[in-house]
C-alpha cells in the first residue's frame, strides 16, 4: 500500500487560483470605496464652495457672483493658504489645491 506524500500540482493550482480570486475581489472592493468617498468628498467641496459663492453675491457684492476665487478671498469668504504643491483655499474647514 502507497502512502500520500505532500500535494499533487493540481491541489496546489487549485488553491493558488483560489487565493487570486479573493485578493482580485478584496483588493476591487476596496478601490470602490475609495473611489465613492472621493466622490462624496467632491460632493462637499463643490456643495461648500457653492455656498461661498452664494454668499459673496449676498454680501459682498449685492446681485453679482465672484469672477474668481481671489475676490471671494479679499472678501472673506473662503480662506487662502501658502502651500508648496500651490494655492490651498479653505471653505468651512476643507482644503483644495490650485496648483
Amino acid at each position: 500500500m502507497r502512502t500520500k506524500r505532500g500535494v499533487s500540482l493540481v491541489e496546489l493550482l487549485i488553491v493558488i487560483v483560489i487565493i487570486g480570486m479573493l485578493a482580485t475581489t478584496i483588493t476591487l472592493s476596496i478601490v470602490d470605496v475609495v473611489d465613492d468617498a472621493e466622490i462624496q468628498s467632491d460632493k462637499t467641496r463643490r456643495a461648500s464652495w457653492s455656498t461661498a459663492a452664494d454668499r459673496y453675491k449676498w454680501e459682498a457684492s449685492p446681485g453679482q457672483y465672484p469672477a474668481s476665487f481671489h475676490q471671494m478671498i479679499q472678501a472673506g469668504m473662503i480662506g487662502k493658504e501658502a502651500d508648496s504643491s500651490g494655492l490651498a483655499i479653505s471653505v468651512t474647514g476643507e482644503s483644495v489645491y490650485i496648483p
